[in-house]
């Protein structure tokens, strides 16, 4: 596991971002928007206020 940033392609909906690499290797974690659409949903109500935690811990059986 560790950060980096993706330069390519341009397309890629988290270019120039850190993201969190080798836990999968389908994907990056966008950290910066996994937190930011959970807190909107949080603030709209739609999930419960533990739920940066609930994502803590499914992955963390990765680490």
């Amino acid at each position: 596991m560790d950060w980096g940033v993706v330069f390519k392609p341009k397309s890629y909906v988290s270019v120039n971002r850190p993201v969190i690499t080798g836990l999968t290797k389908e994907t990056d974690m966008d950290v910066i928007m996994i937190v930011t659409n959970k807190m909107y949903l949080v603030l709209d109500g739609e999930r419960n206020p533990n739920a940066l935690f609930d994502i803590y811990n499914t992955w963390k059986k990765y680490i």
